[in-house]
């Protein structure tokens, strides 16, 4: 997985799909002993909903069309990006080679200054639960690690035991856990 490089600021393991595919087929290999290892990633997705890029962009590309805007229209300096921020409440929206929109905000972390996540309502993108999104993806670790498909019982053991969530009690919170997994492969 190509990291992102400053002065952009992406989460991958929140908004990107291709990323989260590579995510599972790395993590599933180690067995059973990476499992803390990967459920202290995941707390770090946060208990919202966020949108999830599913296009075919790679994280570089993403950072490198949004860098290459940027420099265009010389932003790329942190004060005059701040200052473009700021004339529009704070962020901005730019359109991608592929269509998708992406919000660039400030970032908060020193020397990426510049920090995107897919728009909501974008073309490539759809929008899920954390708790969702995280269940699907130990899901699919666990049953990679297995060979097998997790069933609503070894589900919700890893929902409880890594995650710190309930048991899934829905067949609506059902229904977006198999769309979610079905996405990751």
């Amino acid at each position: 997985m190509k990291s992102v490089q400053p002065p952009v600021l992406f989460h991958p393991l929140k908004h990107h799909l291709l990323w989260l595919r590579s995510f599972v087929a790395e993590n599933a290999g180690p067995g059973e002993a990476a499992l803390p290892r990967v459920a202290a990633q995941l707390l770090t997705a946060g208990n919202s909903q966020m949108d999830l890029y599913t296009g075919t962009l790679g994280s570089a590309a993403l950072a490198g069309e949004v860098t290459g805007y940027l420099a265009g229209h010389q932003l790329l300096d942190p004060d005059r990006y701040g200052a473009w921020l700021a004339q529009s409440g704070g962020y901005r929206l730019v359109t991608l080679s592929d269509g998708s929109q992406w919000v660039l905000r400030w970032g908060e972390v020193a020397g990426c200054h510049v920090h995107i996540h897919p728009a909501r309502h974008s073309p490539h993108s759809v929008r899920v639960k954390a708790s969702t999104l995280k269940t699907a993806l130990l899901a699919r670790i666990w049953e990679r690690m297995h060979g097998r498909a997790a069933g609503l019982e070894e589900v919700n053991g890893l929902r409880q035991a890594w995650l710190g969530l309930p048991p899934i009690r829905s067949a609506e919170e059902a229904e977006g856990l198999r769309r979610v997994r079905e996405w990751l492969g």
